[in-house]
């Protein structure tokens, strides 16, 4: 009755519904099936308001799947829910090992073909913060964290796509510390500026947004490139040179930037580049000569 209530009382101000939050951790100390018969309750409560409305279950949070998960969809989670949903601030370059075992458990549970959203993803590669913030016990980034913010940020996009997640909503827009104020998550700054990342969005959304992944292109070594389709028949390019942050697990710093030149076969024309902010500029080719590009680990954008 009362997911039934506030999904008429929010209509479709709302885009979906995810019932709970990182129940397999201790945010929920009761047992996966007494969850279970919670999330099938609030299922048929908000879909009795909001038939259209997807319901994910709560978001689960373990880097591999673990018997809480194995215990949701033997409980029948799967038919009171419609979206399979995680979350994940492990490194990039852990992503192939999450997302191969996270089908292989998606196939043995019996949703291979739902869609997967990643509710909350966000990076720990540029550590903990390093400067004093506008408030008392509140750490905030450095110009070089933030470097690594913007940098991890774009290229997690790309990733997740090549894993076949469908959505990502990533860890957080606003300004928020954890961990007693020493990790800064936030997109803005405490004064109400933006840092790199706010203007990686924009230049990721501006690019690639009605964009469709084709798959990755081998350029050279050290080099990452991934073609999408536009919807006027073009192509974009996303590029960036492989840098620490592709490859650590730990800490890394936003120096040095991996510089790499590499060339690409192209008709004669002119092209637009955008870098991993958004700044553009022009990129002729007379058609004679391969068009030469220099890659940084900061990703950019060729389109045309």
């Amino acid at each position: 009755a009362f997911c039934r209530d506030t999904a008429a009382a929010f209509g479709d101000r709302m885009g979906d519904w995810e019932f709970w939050n990182e129940q397999d951790i201790a945010f929920a100390p009761e047992p996966v099936w007494d969850y279970v018969a919670a999330l099938k309750a609030a299922y048929l409560g908000f879909k009795a308001a909001r038939p259209a409305m997807p319901v994910l279950p709560g978001a689960v949070c373990h880097a591999t799947r673990t018997a809480y998960d194995a215990g949701l969809y033997a409980n029948d989670a799967a038919k009171y829910s419609d979206v399979f949903n995680f979350h994940t601030y492990a490194p990039l370059s852990s992503y192939p090992t999450i997302f191969r075992e996270l089908r292989a458990f998606m196939e043995k549970a019996g949703i291979a073909g739902r869609a997967v959203w990643m509710t909350e993803s966000g990076t720990n590669l540029e550590g903990h913060s390093d400067k004093d913030g506008a408030i008392a016990g509140q750490k905030a980034h450095s110009p070089d964290q933030e470097l690594v913010h913007a940098e991890c940020y774009a290229k997690s996009q790309v990733l997740f796509q090549m894993e076949g997640v469908a959505r990502d909503y990533f860890f957080v827009f606003g300004a928020y510390n954890e961990r007693n104020g020493a990790k800064d998550w936030g997109v803005m700054r405490r004064d109400g500026t933006v840092k790199p990342t706010y203007a990686a969005m924009s230049a990721i959304t501006r690019a690639l947004v009605s964009a469709r992944l084709a798959g990755e292109v081998k350029v050279g070594d050290g080099l990452r490139a991934f073609l999408f389709d536009q919807p006027d028949g073009t192509q974009t390019l996303a590029f960036w040179s492989v840098s620490p942050a592709d490859t650590a697990s730990g800490h890394v710093k936003a120096r040095p930037a991996c510089a790499k030149a590499f060339a690409r076969t192209a008709t004669a024309g002119t092209y637009v580049l955008d870098d991993m902010c958004g700044r553009r500029t022009a990129v002729a080719c007379d058609g004679t000569a391969p068009l030469k590009l220099e890659a940084t680990r900061f990703p950019a954008y060729l389109s045309g």
